[in-house]
């Protein structure tokens, strides 16, 4: 049975700049974007089995669904400065999405997770294909304008690159300028030039469902994104620079 989107609550944290990728990090882990791929049969049904998603073994339970496909990250969830953040998701079903925050003196690190009720884990830090996969594992079912507004605010949380300090807009206000005198001229005109174009994500009847239309801050870059969005939760990001060099820290 498919399972509505209606109202998709994300609280995920907009603290960036912790690298997700490392020296000898596993090759699965540096997956770039690329556009969902076709549900096919051998697509992993999630079964609902648990009561709680707040349960007292989830730490174990991420450890070992993340060492059976990354070694490196199954071993960083382990750490005794990891903070485990689930985030509020309950349309995914037997799907829990946790923001692992690992707070390592010389160089913290940061990604996202997805784990299902049975164990298995999938990175989903700078991988659409694996939230495509949890997508439709959980048979998710996109059926008005918020859900597909929340499942896009979802897929751009939980999938962006921590490479560089990245983070969701929803006004001009929202950027993190750097507050200097040599600066204030190019962020006076930007203020002035996105003021009325920077907007909260939000989304339009489409002929493929809906287009969401979203800002991102990543890096030094200014970037608009168009967002296709099915009824069954496929999401495909089109992602426009409109802006390079802007007056911002690169990193905390």
């Amino acid at each position: 049975m498919a399972r509505r989107v209606g109202s998709l609550v994300v609280a995920a944290l907009l603290l960036g700049g912790c690298g997700s990728h490392e020296p000898g990090a596993d090759p699965s882990d540096q997956r770039g974007p690329s556009p969902p791929t076709a549900a096919s049969a051998s697509t992993h049904m999630c079964p609902r089995t648990r009561s709680t998603p707040l349960d007292a073994d989830l730490p174990a339970r991420l450890a070992a669904g993340l060492g059976a496909i990354s070694p490196v990250k199954g071993t960083l969830v382990q750490d005794e400065n990891v903070t485990l953040t689930p985030l509020e998701a309950p349309t995914l079903g037997g799907w829990q999405v946790i923001d692992v925050l690992v707070r390592l003196p010389l160089h913290p690190q940061r990604f996202y997770a997805a784990l299902c009720d049975d164990g298995t884990a999938l990175v989903l830090t700078a991988s659409p294909e694996s939230f495509s996969e949890m997508t439709r594992s959980a048979e998710v079912l996109v059926d008005d304008a918020s859900g597909a507004t929340d499942l896009a605010v979802l897929y751009l949380d939980v999938t962006r690159d921590f490479d560089w300090w990245s983070y969701r807009i929803d006004s001009v206000s929202d950027i993190g300028w750097v507050m200097t005198a040599e600066a204030e001229e190019q962020r006076t005109t930007l203020q002035n030039k996105y003021a009325s174009l920077i907007h909260a994500p939000r989304a339009e009847p489409s002929a493929a469902g809906w287009t969401v239309t979203a800002w991102t801050v990543y890096g030094l870059t200014l970037v608009r994104h168009t967002m296709s969005i099915t009824s069954a939760g496929a999401v495909h990001d089109s992602q426009d620079v409109v802006e390079t060099n802007i007056p911002v820290p690169a990193s905390l």
